[in-house]
């Protein structure tokens, strides 16, 4: 009687680890919503904080289309690089809109409204920042990031 009993728990020892495997990914990926990763992208770009940025980043580079260059894939070291000397004024940014797009992978973007103290003039100066994002097993990160006059 005994083994009847263990022969059909270990049938379903696979199917529970499957579970488990399966059923633990969508609540890992759900802990960071598009809307909470774009508000911390935007208040580490109001800081001027690079590094923070630079950890959102899609591994598998980034396309960079900043005021004064255009590089559609740099890599991350790259982009950090960029990022660091666009963001060493340091200003505000706001989260105006965030929305999903759907696909395979998920993509979505978010707007910000970045405002950066010019030296010597009481007028700072707006931009428009884009930013494309990419779900990956990590979470979203970022995978495009285009700044606006």
């Amino acid at each position: 009687m005994t083994r009847l009993f263990r022969r059909p728990a270990r049938a379903l020892l696979p199917l529970a680890a499957a579970l488990a495997l399966f059923g633990a990914a969508p609540a890992a990926h759900a802990q960071s919503s598009l809307s909470s990763v774009a508000g911390s992208v935007a208040g580490a770009w109001g800081q001027g904080d690079a590094d923070a940025v630079a950890r959102l980043l899609s591994s598998g580079g980034v396309a960079l289309h900043l005021l004064d260059q255009s590089q559609p894939a740099a890599g991350v070291r790259q982009a950090r690089a960029a990022l660091q000397e666009l963001l060493s004024g340091r200003g505000s940014a706001r989260l105006m809109k965030v929305e999903e797009l759907g696909g395979a992978p998920a993509r979505g973007f978010a707007e910000l409204q970045w405002e950066v103290a010019e030296p010597g003039s009481p007028q700072g100066l707006r931009y428009v920042v884009f930013l494309g994002f990419v779900s990956e097993a990590e979470g979203w990160r970022i995978a495009e990031v285009r700044v606006l006059r």
